[in-house]
This record gives structure tokens, C-alpha cells and sequence, in this order.
């Protein structure tokens, strides 16, 4: 910023000095230029929750109130890594129905309720900030961390960093479940990070 002004300084350009900041909105995020995070404002937070309580108890929803939520998930999930799988579902939801009626109403699965439940959960304890991750720590090739994941349930997943590879199997009990259709590409990256974090640091 310092180099900025200078430069400012030299060609002549103007800067009005009472508007500069390092906290900003964009897109409806807040963004802290200091702090270096991303915060969700706390009047969406509080949207978020009004719309998920009530599938807690709720039977059936609106098709337009669920595309509704969906919509501010995704917004939300912007400032949440790692927040796809709990919403994965949702859009599997949207995605089943050929006539997309607004004032359609659907059965909430235990599915729904239980991924509802998990936002809930962890709203309590949210803060609203997600640091933003420096763009070298973003880049596989940088790292060499690849990882991929098998969707059928009686293969696995694998890894490679930096010159050594790992193998996972899917436990027995997954076959004829659903369940690596809400964490599909997660346990790779999982399993990498426990078996080989001591070698991702520095």
C-alpha cells in the first residue's frame, strides 16, 4: 500500500485519504485485508438459521423455499471450506425433479434433515471468518498433492505427494450404502493429511 501512495504521490494522482480501507464488501462478503479472512455477514447467518429450524420439525417443504435455502447455502459456503458435502444432497434434490412447481411440495428425507441438522450444529460455533489461503498452498503443482476417489463402494481411494503414494480401501460395511455419494473426494485428501501431514510441513 505504501509503495501505492508513493507511486500516487508521483504522477499526482488524488487519493481521498477518509475512504480508504482494509475491510470491504464484495459480492456480499466482508473481506479483511489485514486480518487476510473472508466473513459472512451476520444478517445472512441469522437468515441461514431462520430458514434451516424449521426442517428440523417440518414434514414437507415448498419447492421455492427449499431452492431457496439452497441458494443461501451456496452463498454461505463461499466463506466455509469444505462445505459442499453437507449441501451436496440439497442440489441432488433440486436436480430430481423434472417440473420444478414454486409452490410444490416434497417429503424431507432423514438425509435432508440429518445434513440440516450438521449446519445447525455447527452455526453455534461459527464465527463468521474463513482465513483466505495464500494462492502457492492452492496450486497441486506446487505441492504435488493429487488425490481421487472411486465412487463404487467395493474400490478405494489413493494419493500422491511429492514422490510417495498411498492406497486406502472402502470399508466393507459401505457396500450398498449411499454414503460416498455425500463425502465422495473428501476421504482422499483426509487420509493424505493423517497418514502424511508430518511431510507437508514447511
Amino acid at each position: 500500500m505504501n509503495s501505492f501512495t508513493e507511486l500516487c504521490n508521483k504522477l499526482g494522482v488524488p487519493i481521498a485519504e477518509d475512504k480508504t480501507t482494509t475491510r470491504l464488501t464484495f459480492l456480499g462478503l466482508e473481506i479483511d485485508t489485514v486480518d487476510m479472512v473472508v466473513c459472512i455477514p451476520v444478517a445472512k447467518l441469522i437468515k441461514l438459521r431462520f430458514h434451516l429450524q424449521p426442517m428440523t420439525i417440518k414434514r414437507k417443504i415448498k419447492f421455492k423455499d427449499f431452492e431457496s435455502l439452497v441458494g443461501l447455502l451456496t452463498f454461505c459456503s463461499r466463506a466455509v471450506p469444505s462445505s459442499r458435502t453437507f449441501w451436496r444432497r440439497f442440489y441432488d434434490v433440486i436436480a430430481s425433479f423434472r417440473v420444478k412447481k414454486p409452490f410444490f411440495s416434497f417429503r424431507i428425507t432423514s438425509e435432508i434433515r440429518e445434513d440440516v441438522m450438521v449446519w445447525l450444529e455447527f452455526l453455534k460455533s461459527f464465527n463468521r471468518d474463513s482465513s483466505i489461503i495464500g494462492l502457492n498452498w492452492t496450486d497441486n503443482d506446487i505441492l504435488q498433492l493429487f488425490a481421487d476417489s472411486a465412487g463404487h463402494a467395493e474400490l478405494g481411494c489413493g494419493s500422491y505427494f511429492n514422490g510417495k503414494r498411498v492406497q486406502f480401501k472402502w470399508p466393507d460395511s459401505w457396500v450398498g450404502l449411499n454414503i460416498l455419494q455425500d463425502i465422495f473426494g473428501t476421504p482422499s485428501y483426509t487420509f493424505s493429511t493423517l497418514y502424511m501431514g508430518s511431510s507437508f510441513e514447511n
